[in-house]
């Protein structure tokens, strides 16, 4: 299962590699290369592995250092998963931090793309519809401290 050895370089989940593996063909392609863009992005302290009853893949705060959460669950950064009609990726701080959402959304609109966002989960059909440069920043400037003291104040009030 593994997300970061003691250096703190990531390294890939076995349990993610065996999702992507499920997938059809084409799904395959753009589930890989979103992952790697996260992984590439991605601040010390977050693991990758998979969860929930799709076995999607996450990227979350180890259990032994997360902040109590509402349902036990280690704090999300985000999760990746393949639906019928689209690719989700959930961006679970886009739901504690509101300026980081405007500035997500604001952002997004800046590149042209059509963006399909709920609370936190975005839609897309291939990789081409992704702003892929907002995600990175997205991911790169969520560190665990930020993560954590938006998760905390978002469940204070």
């Amino acid at each position: 299962m593994a997300a970061t050895d003691r250096g703190g370089e990531h390294v890939v989940s076995d349990a993610a590699s065996a999702y992507i593996a499920t997938l059809p063909a084409a799904r395959r392609e753009t589930v890989s290369a979103v992952r790697d863009l996260v992984n590439a992005n991605l601040q010390p302290g977050f693991e990758e592995g998979t969860g929930g009853a799709s076995g999607m893949i996450r990227w979350t705060i180890p259990p032994d250092v997360s902040p109590r959460t509402y349902n036990n669950e280690p704090l999300s950064l985000a999760w990746l998963g393949n639906r019928k009609e689209y690719v989700s990726l959930y961006l679970m701080n886009l739901v504690h931090d509101g300026r980081e959402r405007a500035w997500f959304e604001q952002a997004w609109r800046a590149t042209g793309k059509r963006l399909n966002l709920g609370k936190v989960t975005v839609r897309f059909r291939s990789l081409e519809d992704l702003a892929i440069d907002v995600v990175a920043e997205h991911i790169r400037h969520t560190t665990v401290d930020v993560l954590v003291a938006a998760y905390e104040l978002a469940w204070s009030r």
